[in-house]
């Protein structure tokens, strides 16, 4: 029976992962007007069946490939039983996205142009005024919002676990407690530079005193001034030749359109790995452009190298910490001096360096405070809390005006941040071993590039924890994370 039961989850998981993957990539790039994710669900039911969880669970280590595959196929399984059991109401809210449109002066934005055109927007009065109508159609969705966690939670009730915090914890095979720990101890440790940076830079290029600042004043600020004019000409083919180190068989399909009804965050859509990995950009003419590629490169990465011949788990099924890991560790070429000076002419020095380095630290906070609000809110029992929780954690962490109304849940991972955090606090031990064996500048050196394609070719078969049997680096130092932001603001 337990092959039987395998079989059938290889076969309907490949077919419903290649499925839903297209359908969210045209969906999310704005190239479909309407939203039917339950009908696409619907025809593989048989593999949400909490009976099918359980019997997976029961099974002996001897029913699987390799040991790491009973927590992907367990996570496969209870992710795919939410999102069906959710794809009604995620099909409302997508529908909703795709139509709602304000206007603002004499323009009109589409829902979901709204945040990028927060960004770009160079009047502190118009940026308010977006954000004031973005909070009226807010206001309309939040009941499909609660509708949504409260699924999130009863399924995972359905299959015998106190809520999501704690499915996901099992599953993903992550101490949530010590990751709750570290989040508030790097929130805390890191507080004084970040306000006293952000409080100056803020000052000096906005007149704006931080108290009275909103989010996404620090974002536009962030994402302007030096950063816009030194980042402006993005360049893809450029990114892509900077990886000529590694030996591709296939390379991602990057679909970076500008497009009004497109999603403004970097996603990597594993259709048919190795062969179709689909990624999704938009740019908006700063360093997010060269962060947001680097990023789903990073990601793609983890599904380049797999045999095409391998089983369902293995192609397509990742443990999300150590795809992050991977995808952070790309990410942050663009904040290399000597990557940034080869491949983009770009001389980091003085106030520019500190401006790039305040960008880093608020982007990491950002994670930190989200991964708090991820493991409050999959803990708590009242929905209705949920918008309060939002704003005081993330203000505690961001330390400017949260607007209540902006709570978010990703409908494909509800806990999305808690990962990324993860893989934040061992990233320099892991990016220091990637100097010791090849180079400082390890991305130039050939020998980088065959690491890269030897560890990643086994897919599923690899996770933080093997990683590092393999090639030490988690617990080298437990604080390296602060220790990497005291050296870079010395």
């Amino acid at each position: 029976m337990s092959i039987e039961y395998l079989n059938l989850i290889r076969k309907e998981g490949e077919n419903l992962s290649r499925t839903i993957n297209n359908e969210l990539f045209c969906n999310y790039i704005g190239g479909k007007r309407d939203s039917d994710l339950h009908s696409i669900f619907e025809k593989y039911r048989d593999l949400f069946e909490k009976d099918l969880f359980f019997s997976i669970n029961e099974l002996n280590d001897s029913s699987f490939d390799y040991p790491e595959a009973r927590n992907l196929i367990l996570s496969f399984l209870s992710t795919s039983s939410i999102n069906f059991k959710s794809s009604k109401t995620v099909d409302k809210l997508i529908r909703f996205e795709l139509r709602e449109k304000i206007i603002s002066g004499n323009k009109k934005y589409s829902y979901r142009s709204i945040l990028p055109s927060l960004i770009n927007e160079e009047k502190k009065g118009i940026r308010d005024e977006i954000q004031s109508n973005k909070n009226l159609i807010n206001q309309r969705i939040i009941k499909y919002k609660l509708e949504l966690f409260d699924t999130i939670q009863e399924t995972s009730q359905e299959l015998e676990f106190k809520n999501y915090r704690e499915l996901y914890s099992c599953v993903q095979n992550i101490d949530d407690l010590d990751l709750e720990k570290k989040a508030n101890n790097f929130l805390s440790d890191s507080k004084y530079i970040f306000k006293e940076l952000l409080k100056w830079f803020l000052q000096k290029k906005t007149g704006l005193p931080l108290g009275k600042s909103k989010i996404y004043d620090i974002l536009h600020l962030l994402n302007s001034f030096e950063l816009k004019g030194y980042f402006s000409k993005f360049n893809q083919n450029k990114l892509i030749d900077s990886f000529t180190n590694l030996d591709f068989d296939n390379i991602p399909d990057v679909d970076s359109q500008i497009t009004s009804n497109k999603i403004f965050a970097p996603l990597t859509f594993p259709i048919s790995p190795p062969t179709d990995i689909k990624i999704s950009i938009l740019p908006i003419g700063t360093i997010s452009d060269y962060e947001s590629l680097l990023y789903s490169f990073g990601k793609s990465f983890c599904f380049l190298f797999v045999d095409r011949d391998d089983t369902f788990e293995t192609r397509y099924l990742r443990e999300t910490g150590h795809t992050e890991l991977f995808a952070q560790l790309i990410r942050g070429l663009v904040y290399e001096q000597k990557w940034l000076k080869k491949y983009i002419n770009i001389d980091v020095k003085g106030d520019f360096a500190m401006f790039l380095n305040l960008r880093d630290l608020f982007n990491t906070r950002y994670c930190a405070s989200m991964a708090l609000y991820e493991l409050s809110v999959f803990n708590s029992e009242d929905s209705v809390e949920i918008p309060s929780i939002y704003k005081e954690i993330l203000e505690n962490g961001l330390l400017c005006a949260i607007d209540e109304e902006d709570f978010v849940f990703d409908f494909n991972n509800p806990i999305k941040y808690l990962p990324v955090f993860n893989a934040l606090t061992v990233l320099e031990n892991f990016r220091n071993s990637m100097r010791e064996k090849f180079d400082y500048e390890w991305w130039r050196n050939p020998e980088s590039g065959n690491f890269f394609s030897e560890t990643l070719k086994q897919g599923g078969r690899i996770n933080m924890k093997v990683l590092d049997e393999r090639n030490p680096f988690i617990d080298i130092h437990e604080d390296s994370l602060i220790k990497f932001y005291e050296q870079l603001f010395r």
